[in-house]
């Protein structure tokens, strides 16, 4: 189970250092999923709290690719 990871980030403004904190863990069909994920960066702390997670459930038609790249498509 992950819980904290640390990265620097290069851009044009420089380099910023984010750290990811997992927690709150709970089983979502079989698998087992952070439900409390925060970020830091630059002094901002951003929580995204997650209620449901749902596996696939996505129509195999999600993954077509538009008509003009179908076109392209030998």
């Amino acid at each position: 189970v992950v819980v904290r990871w640390t990265i620097r980030v290069g851009g044009a403004t420089g380099t910023v250092q984010t750290a990811t904190t997992e927690s709150e863990y709970k089983k979502f069909g079989h698998m087992l999923v952070a439900t409390k994920i925060k970020v830091s960066a630059m002094g901002v702390e951003q929580v995204m709290t997650l209620t449901d997670v749902v596996f696939d459930d996505v129509p195999d038609s999600a993954f077509d690719p538009p008509a003009p790249i179908k076109a392209l498509i030998k």
